[in-house]
């Protein structure tokens, strides 16, 4: 009896071992699922938090009271007023601004003196239009660049970039990050006050 007893033991021990690590196989799985999606979810909201996206930027407009050539030295006198359109796209993170100049462009070279932008802080989902007033007199250009412009100016219309350069970081880098926004427009000159002006509101390219 004590045999038979010990044998029907035996055997329900060994059909129960399957059954634990089954049991066992299935728990560990699961845990496994459901911290690879913790893991996964945590990962996606870092990637949102720690790398936002690039502010974006917008010419709201541009209005040109003067544009003129002086032949000797080769200088242009200016006075340029425009609104550039900071945007911060980001739902979470701010940005700081700093060292900030803006200035007009012509075929790569600058055409007016630069104006400085005072340092600021642009909040998230925010936009911050600015504007500034490029006045100049005198602004030396090379000679080949200068009858590219006279023949441009007598044609009535120039293809110009206004440009801002500075540094930005987001609110929980460290480090700031030199950039560039380029915002081209075609300006149409005629006979009226001011010479020229758009209000398209061009979209503008950053490069870092």
């Amino acid at each position: 009896m004590s045999s038979n007893a010990a044998n029907s033991t035996g055997n329900h021990s060994a059909n129960r071992q399957p059954l634990v690590n089954d049991r066992f196989i299935k728990i560990f799985v699961y845990g496994m699922y459901t911290s690879l999606a913790a893991f996964g979810v945590c990962m996606v909201v870092s990637f949102i938090i720690l790398y936002p996206k690039n502010p974006r930027f917008a010419l709201k407009d541009a209005e040109i009271y003067e544009l003129q050539l002086t032949t000797t030295p080769p200088s242009i006198n200016s006075t340029v007023h425009l609104t550039i359109i900071f945007i911060n796209p980001n739902k979470k993170a701010g940005i700081y601004y700093s060292d900030l100049v803006v200035y007009t462009s012509y075929k790569g070279e600058m055409v007016t003196p630069e104006a400085p932008i005072a340092p600021f802080y642009l909040d998230h989902a925010e936009t911050n239009p600015l504007s500034v007033s490029l006045v100049g007199k005198q602004q030396l250009v090379g000679p080949a660049l200068a009858s590219q412009f006279q023949q441009d100016r007598e044609n009535g219309k120039m293809e110009l970039e206004f440009k801002v350069t500075g540094n930005l970081k987001f609110k929980d880098e460290k480090y700031w990050c030199p950039f560039t926004v380029k915002c081209p427009a075609l300006m149409k000159f005629e006979r009226k006050t001011p010479l020229s002006s758009t209000t398209q509101g061009n979209v503008c390219s950053i490069k870092f």
